[in-house]
């Protein structure tokens, strides 16, 4: 199979996990794991603490690398030797714990990881493309409110905006 190395992103992918295997040392994590993810479909990883589960998706991120088996996107086989490799594949994660930066804004949460994010930020441009973003949301932050005032329920939806905005 060819190896995708980007995707353009129109739709959500489907993706395969195909005999994932992850070993820490002596220590198995992942042991022979398959499983398909379809677009449009709601899924679910449930297990006993240490059975594999944020280990599976940290390697289908990007986080960690398996040491056997492999990923199809789409149907091809796909590298995700990082989380900006999986960004680029369509590829999002909404993590149990939060990622975001407490004392800076919304708009400042939501720009961070965007790829090819210079130094200098034309932030007026920059936040007429946020409100236009916000306004096809199904919920809404304001941009200027600073992440320490979020409540756990809006800190939650920025990380939802966060995924959803990256994938634009």
């Amino acid at each position: 199979m060819n190896m995708v190395s980007q995707l353009a992103v129109e739709a959500p992918p489907s993706v395969s996990i195909n005999g994932l295997t992850k070993r820490f040392g002596a220590l198995t994590a992942l042991d022979d794991v398959s499983m398909e993810i379809r677009p449009g479909a709601f899924h679910a990883l449930l297990g006993e603490n240490g059975a594999g589960k944020s280990t599976l998706v940290k390697c289908l991120m990007g986080t960690y690398r398996a040491d056997a088996g492999q990923v199809l996107i789409d149907g091809r086989e796909a590298r995700v030797a990082s989380p900006r490799d999986a960004q680029r594949l369509g590829l999002g994660m909404v993590y149990q714990h939060f990622t975001l930066v407490p004392s800076m804004s919304v708009a400042e949460n939501l720009v961070q990881g965007e790829p090819g994010l210079g130094a200098v930020i034309d932030w007026p441009a920059r936040r007429e493309r946020l409100t236009a973003f916000m306004a096809d949301m199904p919920f809404r932050l304001e941009l200027d409110r600073q992440v320490s005032t979020l409540s756990a329920g809006e800190k939650q939806k920025l990380e939802l905006l966060k995924q959803l905005h990256l994938g634009r």
